[in-house]
């Protein structure tokens, strides 16, 4: 039983971070390719659509 959890909760850390890592590389790159100003753009954008 305590093998089984331990695989899962391994399994399921490395998810995360593969996930982590991929976006974290998703936003360095759409940040190179827009630039300073249009990124800022897109983050007011953001946040202001994301609002609760």
């Amino acid at each position: 039983m305590l093998h089984s959890v331990v695989s899962n909760v391994s399994w399921r850390m490395a998810e995360r971070l593969i996930a982590v890592a991929f976006s974290t590389g998703t936003g360095a790159w759409v940040a190179r390719y827009l630039g300073p100003e249009e990124f800022g753009v897109l983050g007011a954008a953001l946040s202001i659509s994301m609002r609760d």
